[in-house]
């Protein structure tokens, strides 16, 4: 397996893991949907939180 292989599964596995975050927020949403804008306020903290913690790893290596 070559390194651009590997890269293609990262990004396949982190577009999985995207759509099972977004799957999980619109059950959130519709079992409170009172609690809506803090749930996706949340969410968009823990996906911002996970691309600055991408950028450092990828910015030292």
């Amino acid at each position: 397996m070559k390194g651009g292989d590997k890269l293609t599964r990262l990004e396949k596995l982190k577009m999985q893991q995207i759509r099972l975050l977004k799957r999980l927020v619109m059950k959130d949403v519709i079992e409170n949907p009172m609690k809506k804008e803090k749930i996706i306020e949340r969410t968009q903290r823990i996906v911002r939180a996970r691309q600055r913690l991408e950028k450092r790893i990828h910015g030292r290596v």
